[in-house]
């Protein structure tokens, strides 16, 4: 266990407090009166005269206005200075050779010192960014001594909150305390090693330890996500770690475990009332279980986690909920999870079966409603873009799961139409992944063609316009619609031929039927030419 160089406080109840309050300011109303004397101001009204002083340095040392005037404020001395190390930042080659920037810094990090009130996350975060840069800076030695202060600062105010009464307060300050530990590492600086900032890591370690398993069944998914990304950081940091035998610490393994057996509880719910992660929270989940360092699950935690994500996800598309997993972005990534962990199950298997039924219903929808309505928006429908198409699909490759022809040919046509240029050509990654799967788009496009033809032929012959087409046949319109739009993109000349199935709905049988048949004369001639 790693000792603290500075002495605290004997008193347990009183340490963290005491500190605490040495660092609080008459608030701006206060006044001290004397008989016979004027009222003075308060050191933090002339603590804010500093901060105009220092703007005004930084101003000429920039050489430009810095517009942070209307946002000046008398209350929160912090927020301001944190704006000022930005601007240094961001014009660190005009200050860095200044002997003034320096100077500056060493003011700007006085200033905060007035500030009286509690530390928050985005402001931990942000000055945490902010000494991870500045620390490598030459002659920024005296920084580090800083870096120890904020760290006991950050410390006493989260062990604070947790003293406090209030339920919410506690619960949002143990969902942080992870982010906090993450930011407290980010102020030890490039070669050198802070026990005390060290220490303060594990004494948040401790803390979240034994606060987490009291109200972890207060904890929403979305505090779940976050912890388990932010200890994922702090695990490939190697963070709680025992200093003496370098072995990882039994409670970080403890606390992952406890919160995954949590989230189990709650994805395994089928009670809308309880399981309520949505999309974005089960992201951060999986995306958590991916970084995880190796070692810090139990044997089969990870596994069992993964299966109970995608079978939560799978209930949630079939039930076709509210919160099921629909934008893309979240499809492309949640796949990209599986896929880089190499985890293939049952479970699996039924995530991927799912995503590319719900895939090809969902570009059938699309098509269908933008052919019956020129009006219809664009993202009618599942929309890929072009890298997230090849994303989904090599995903499909790394786990070894055929997604379908139809899936395959829905998701080519909508690769082609993605394009600014109707006769952009499939990028490597697209040709990649459909070569890995077996899909050849000539083959599939004349079978699917050749389906369609026979439909309509039948109905033609039959006299039957296309508005009273079953479904059922209906659906190899539109695989043949989809076939006319790869056909047409990779022989631009014929575009004509797709301006007639554009309208699929509205017209008679006999003109779908000569669209298909120039679409079939195309890909003949595509065939012979590659030939």
């Amino acid at each position: 266990m790693l000792s603290r160089p500075r002495l605290r406080s004997i008193n347990p109840a009183g340490n963290k407090t005491d500190r605490i309050l040495q660092r609080k300011v008459p608030s701006r109303t206060q006044r001290t009166c004397q008989s016979g004397t004027a009222v003075r101001a308060t050191p933090l009204i002339q603590a804010s005269w500093r901060e105009y002083s220092i703007l005004e340095r930084l101003e000429k040392a920039i050489g430009k206005p810095l517009r942070l005037r209307q946002s000046f404020s008398y209350e929160r001395p912090r927020t301001l200075a944190i704006s000022a190390l930005q601007l240094v930042l961001g014009h660190r080659q005009v200050l860095e050779p200044s002997q003034d920037c320096h100077l500056i810094i060493r003011q700007v990090f006085e200033m905060m010192d007035q500030n009286a009130d509690l530390w928050k996350l985005e402001e931990v975060q942000a000055l945490a960014a902010i000494m991870q840069e500045l620390l490598r800076w030459e002659g920024m030695d005296w920084l580090q001594a800083a870096a120890e202060k904020l760290a006991q600062d950050w410390e006493d105010d989260w062990m604070f909150k947790l003293e406090r009464p209030s339920q919410r307060m506690r619960l949002d300050s143990v969902a942080e305390l992870p982010a906090v530990a993450c930011s407290l590492l980010k102020l030890v600086a490039p070669g050198t090693s802070s026990a005390y900032i060290q220490a303060s890591v594990m004494g948040l370690g401790r803390a979240a330890e034994s606060s987490v398993p009291e109200c972890c069944h207060d904890l929403t998914p979305q505090h779940l996500a976050m912890m388990l990304q932010d200890l994922a950081a702090l695990s490939c940091l190697g963070a709680w770690s025992h200093a003496a035998s370098g072995s990882k610490a039994s409670g970080l393994s403890e606390l992952t475990d406890c919160l995954a057996r949590e989230a189990m509880g709650s994805l395994a719910s089928r009670n809308s009332a309880q399981a309520r992660f949505d999309p974005s929270s089960l992201v951060g989940l999986l995306r958590g279980i991916r970084n995880m360092a190796l070692g810090v699950w139990a044997a089969g935690t990870k596994e069992a986690l993964l299966d109970k994500a995608a079978s939560y996800i799978v209930h949630r598309i079939q039930l076709r909920h509210l919160i099921a997993v629909n934008r893309t972005d979240d499809i492309v990534a949640i796949l990209g999870v599986y896929a880089a962990l190499q985890h293939r199950s049952l479970g699996t298997e039924d995530l991927l079966a799912a995503f590319a039924l719900q895939a090809c219903r969902s570009c059938a929808a699309g098509a269908e409603m933008r052919a019956a309505n020129m009006g219809v928006p664009p993202q009618a429908g599942w929309r890929f873009s072009q890298a997230q198409i090849a994303s989904f699909l090599m995903s499909y490759v790394r786990l070894r799961y055929h997604p379908g022809d139809q899936v395959l040919m829905a998701l080519t046509a909508q690769y082609v139409s993605a394009g600014a240029n109707p006769s952009i050509q499939p990028a490597p990654p697209m040709l990649e992944a459909l070569s890995h799967l077996n899909y050849n788009p000539g083959e599939h496009v004349m079978r699917c063609l050749w389906k369609a033809i026979n439909r309509v032929q039948r109905y033609h012959a039959a006299g039957s316009e296309l508005q009273v087409i079953p479904p059922r046949d209906r659906e190899y319109m539109h695989l043949g619609w989809w076939a006319l739009c790869q056909g047409a993109a990779l022989a631009p000349q014929h575009a004509n031929s797709l301006a007639v199935l554009l309208g699929i709905t509205k017209l008679p049988a006999e003109q779908v039927w000569k669209g298909l048949r120039d679409a079939m004369d195309i890909q003949l001639e595509i065939s012979s030419s590659q030939t």
